[in-house]
């Protein structure tokens, strides 16, 4: 359960080895429940333009205000 106004901070670390000079796209969101339809908050987008090739681990950090009291 989060809580509203609260800012939540998400970090993973990535590498797709073996695509060398390929850029890695993926989009990581949140929701209120666990389908497509509820993720509508984006935390880390890195598709399109902010895609990136990531030949080593690299840490990527996103962060999101809760909007209301619940589960996301």
């Amino acid at each position: 359960a989060l809580t509203a106004g609260t800012t939540y901070y998400v970090s993973i670390y990535v590498y797709a080895p073996g695509y060398s000079g390929t850029n890695d796209e993926f989009k990581l969101t949140v929701g209120s429940a666990q389908d497509a339809t509820t993720q509508t908050t984006i935390i880390i987008d890195k598709t399109g333009a902010n895609a990136t090739a990531y030949a080593d681990w690299t840490l990527v950090t996103g962060s999101f205000t809760a909007s209301a009291d619940g589960d996301y």
